[in-house]
């Protein structure tokens, strides 16, 4: 017990007031005590409910860790995909899995690189070669090349940059010029590590001949690869590329080979002419003719047209006029218009033609079609 000691009746304090003051201590000592108890039971509490939460924690982990033991049959399936958990996975699987690792299929499903092969639509044929319709006699000098799109041929991993080539470094370029029936060899860089270019083939000449002419085309193969791609989980996805002996063609577009047409128009009287290179429209077996001038009989400007007989002759042809109202060809009587045999010069050789004039009044631009 604590008291108030050292104050004598000489400081002038009453025994009264000094007893009464030790009893005040007295009292705030129980109080203190009593404080101090209170504040060990709230301890002792706290570290018994930190057991209770760590008793808890151990036992969350414990099942987290536990392996799937469900009592369905092996043979039961999951009915509907959730995440990367998919519809028709066995429980036998499932079985063989931790909850952990169940919760991770379902939330973070697996993630696989994005693998592009090698592709024909990934070479571009280059080089300034013919194609199209080309007036027959024609000749033309360009180079055989092509580029590869880098779209094609490498792997995206699900992390980090692009892997390209997937495949191995080129091992073979070949490519057939029009007409050709074996394939020839392009010449390769002197560097082993570029597998997207060839040393072009240049200088060729080609002159054209009638009809189809065939088409360019150009084929590459690529060696082995050794790059493994892998999924999110860093497991083996596929495998490196591993079609060294198969080749990836590209076909360049056509080339066909004719006369051109030749067209009046209102500067005939000047000898001018238009010209047209094309063939017959095959779906109605018709050749159109745009006589957009008004005819003169006083200048001898009249409608008219002069076609190759490569592509006239062996056929009857009807002169068909276009009525813009009825939107309709009306078959013109045969003596609209004349015809006659000609030659003109073309490339250097002499081709016979036929040549319509027309013979009746004179009339506005016009719109006329040959059917066979």
């Amino acid at each position: 017990m604590a008291t108030l000691t050292g104050i004598s009746k000489t400081s002038g304090v009453s025994n009264s007031v000094i007893t009464e003051i030790n009893d005040n201590i007295d009292d705030l000592t129980d109080v203190v005590s009593s404080e101090s108890n209170i504040i060990s039971d709230v301890s002792t509490n706290l570290l018994s409910l930190t057991g209770v939460v760590e008793d808890v924690s151990t036992n969350l982990l414990s099942l987290s860790n536990a392996t799937f033991n469900s009592s369905l049959a092996n043979g039961t399936t999951v009915q509907g995909s959730f995440g990367g958990l998919v519809s028709g996975t066995n429980v036998s699987v499932l079985k063989t899995k931790t909850l952990d690792q169940i919760f991770d299929m379902m939330f973070f499903p697996t993630q696989n690189p994005d693998i592009e092969y090698p592709n024909g639509s990934a070479l571009s044929i280059t080089g300034g070669h013919p194609s199209g319709t080309k007036t027959i006699g024609s000749s033309h000098t360009y180079t055989i090349d092509f580029t590869t799109n880098t779209n094609y041929n490498k792997v995206t991993p699900v992390t980090g940059s692009v892997i390209q080539p997937y495949s191995g470094f080129m091992l073979e370029a070949q490519y057939k010029n029009f007409g050709d029936s074996n394939w020839n060899d392009f010449t390769l860089p002197s560097s082993s590590t570029n597998w997207r270019n060839v040393n072009a083939t240049s200088s060729i000449t080609k002159v054209v001949a009638a009809g189809d002419n065939g088409k360019i085309q150009v084929r590459v193969r690529y060696d082995n690869g050794t790059y493994q791609p892998v999924d999110s989980l860093n497991n083996n996805f596929g495998s490196p590329y591993s079609s060294s002996s198969t080749f990836y063609e590209k076909d360049g577009s056509t080339l066909t080979g004719v006369y051109p047409r030749f067209y009046n128009n209102g500067n005939l009287s000047n000898g001018v002419q238009q010209v047209s290179v094309q063939g017959v429209d095959t779906t109605t077996n018709s050749i159109g003719i745009n006589q957009n001038y008004a005819e003169s009989d006083s200048t001898g400007v009249k409608h008219g047209w002069e076609i190759p007989n490569l592509v006239v002759a062996s056929h009857n042809w009807s002169v068909q006029l276009y009525d813009p109202i009825q939107q309709v060809y009306n078959t013109l009587d045969s003596s609209e218009f004349t015809t006659s045999s000609i030659t003109k010069t073309i490339e250097g050789n002499t081709v016979d033609y036929t040549r319509w004039r027309k013979q009746s009044s004179e009339q506005g631009a016009s719109l006329y079609r040959l059917q066979r």
